[in-house]
């Protein structure tokens, strides 16, 4: 099927199928027509027939032969707006694959050096967004076509930056301020943007300092060279996916002891885990994949090495991908929402030398962490008293302070939205 869909809002009608004040997912194969209940389920009806549960479960019982990173591109989107009330004014919902357009994104000037070295990562959100939020609305990046950044820029009085983004294979989100989310004018891409798929095309000035940037040949500079990238064949090292890894990193080898053992049968990446995998961008290899360890609830937790890259991998495929100096630095951490019937998850990659791992919760309570497999997990009810605060640890002898990037409203909300957030 074609990687896109759109989503629009069905209006109540007399008889008593699923259509009633649905919404319908408009993909090539056929319409699927989607219903949520006070329950948080879903009905749906489709060209493959009907179904009923969380929206994956009825895309893929109702849709006919849906690609399945489509389907959880879908499904989180939906997921997150009813967990978070920002569809009221959604009148559809377009879900593509970038080609090879670009797309840009606007910021103030002052988070300049964060986003050269971090990307453009929501959780890493200090200063109040372009459109004065204080917080980020989604957990993606919102990105606009040529033109638009112009009129983003007026938002505030800062200096602001223009970055464009290389959007090439990755899933994009109609935003619904944008014509209810009829067209993709304006976009929103799930999760992080990093700093290789970015280039700074227009800077506002010196960031923390102010003044003109035509008075300034360094950035001026980065700016030309940055944006030769985009109008010229892109080197596919640095812009486009990498190669597949055909060996385990000597550095990973070095510093995680999973990796200096041989691959065992339980290594081997269960299949939906690998399909994920694929369109990484990392060139991320099941075949060097090394279980890690089981998380708390039992399901199993994956180290699989890219190209200068390691992932962390857990339940169905979702997961994080680092390069690998960060990585090794003990500084990444994730959290999963809907682990169990409603709880949440922390978890992240340490190299050897880490020690006395420990979190401590909203009640001031300190649980230590077992590392295995070079990688914690702790699993926690959807309870204020229960939510992980910090995570403290020791590494090659200096203590280190990590803060989970678990969503301010976790206990408010119903189990969603479903995914992996990192905190970098």
């Amino acid at each position: 099927m074609r990687d896109d869909a759109r989503v629009s809002s069905g209006q109540a009608g007399d008889d008593d199928t699923v259509e009633d004040a649905g919404r319908t997912v408009m993909a090539p194969g056929g319409d699927v027509l989607l219903v949520p209940d006070a329950e948080g389920t879903w009905s749906g009806e489709g060209p493959a027939g009907r179904g009923r549960g969380d929206v994956e479960t009825v895309l893929r019982a109702c849709a006919r032969d849906p690609d399945p990173e489509w389907v959880a591109t879908v499904s989180t989107a939906l997921e997150h707006e009813a967990a978070r009330g920002h569809g009221d004014g959604r009148a559809a919902l377009l879900v593509s694959r970038g080609t090879d357009e670009v797309r840009f994104h606007v910021t103030r000037s002052a988070n300049r050096e964060s986003v050269l070295r971090h990307g453009l990562d929501p959780r890493r959100m200090t200063l109040p967004g372009i459109a004065g939020n204080p917080e980020p609305e989604w957990d993606g990046v919102f990105l606009g076509d040529e033109g638009e950044e112009s009129w983003f820029r007026t938002f505030v009085e800062e200096e602001t930056d223009v970055w464009a983004v290389d959007v090439r294979g990755l899933w994009l989100v109609s935003d619904p301020s944008s014509s209810g989310g009829r067209d993709d004018r304006w976009v929103i891409v799930p999760g992080r943007v990093p700093p290789e798929r970015l280039a700074l095309v227009a800077a506002g000035g010196d960031a923390g300092r102010g003044g003109d940037v035509d008075d300034q040949a360094d950035t001026a500079e980065l700016v030309a060279g940055s944006y030769e990238l985009f109008v010229g064949e892109p080197d596919p090292g640095e812009w486009g996916p990498r190669p597949m890894a055909s060996e385990v990193d000597p550095r990973l080898v070095q510093r995680l002891a999973v990796f200096r053992r041989p691959r065992r049968h339980d290594d081997a990446l269960p299949p939906d885990a690998a399909r994920m995998l694929g369109d990484s961008g990392l060139g991320a290899n099941p075949a060097l994949a090394r279980k890690a360890r089981d998380a708390p609830d039992g399901s199993p937790l994956f180290l699989v090495p890219g190209t200068d890259a390691i992932h962390l991998v857990g339940r169905g495929g979702s997961g994080s991908g680092d390069d690998i100096d960060h990585a090794l630095t003990g500084e990444g951490i994730g959290f999963e929402d809907c682990v169990g019937p409603r709880g949440g998850r922390i978890l992240g990659l340490l190299p050897d030398d880490a020690s006395d791992v420990t979190v401590t919760l909203a009640d001031g309570a300190v649980v230590p962490l077992a590392v295995e497999g070079n990688v914690y997990a702790y699993d926690f009810l959807r309870e204020a008293r229960a939510v992980p605060q910090r995570v403290d640890l020791r590494l090659g002898g200096v203590s280190v302070r990590l803060d989970p990037p678990i969503p301010d409203d976790f206990v408010r909300t119903r189990c969603g939205p479903p995914g992996w957030h990192e905190a970098r």
